[in-house]
């Protein structure tokens, strides 16, 4: 596989692209998608009809009403297409000695982290979803205090087997 010039300043001297990809971004209707937008649909719902009766009354009471109703309508988009949209400013590449993730977001820019794959690196292949492979994890605090480990790694993508395989056979040679 020929290095494409995107990649030229980011490899090492000596470096070999393994594999390169994209995650999938379309949207995936899980639990969470539906629940969000029925959540979303009642609180619209809620909201129009609070509009209405206040309307009745005169006056321009019935304006709050759109705060709740352009709080709905973004809670239903951001909530379904918000992931889809991430994952396609997204690029991954596995290189004999790290895995890079590189991001172009507008109002963040261009972004590049590299994790390196070494003999003590935990690689998993997600069970639940077999297109998933975490190379890394970070820790994640919530408001409430508690904290619980994100895995890092390359997300929806098709040839995760593959890729898996490759990132075992790079930290076996580690060794």
């Amino acid at each position: 596989m020929g290095t494409p010039t995107d990649w030229q300043d980011i490899l090492d001297q000596n470096e070999t692209i393994l594999w390169q990809g994209r995650p999938d971004a379309t949207v995936h209707w899980r639990f969470q998608q539906k629940a969000s937008l029925l959540l979303g649909s009642a609180l619209a719902m809620f909201a129009l009809i609070w509009m209405k009766i206040a309307a009745q009354d005169g006056g321009l009471s019935w304006m709050f009403g759109l705060i709740f109703l352009c709080a709905a309508i973004v809670h239903m988009i951001s909530s379904t297409y918000r992931i889809p949209y991430l994952l396609s400013k997204t690029w991954y590449l596995l290189t004999d000695t790290r895995a890079i993730v590189r991001t172009d977001f507008p109002l963040l820019g261009h972004r590049v982290k590299s994790y390196p794959i070494t003999a003590q690196s935990h690689l998993e292949l997600d069970s639940r979803h077999k297109f998933n492979i975490y190379f890394a994890t970070r820790t994640r605090r919530s408001n409430d205090g508690t904290s619980r480990e994100i895995g890092i790694g390359f997300e929806r993508i098709d040839d995760a087997e593959i890729v898996f395989g490759l990132a075992r056979k790079i930290q076996k040679e580690m060794t």
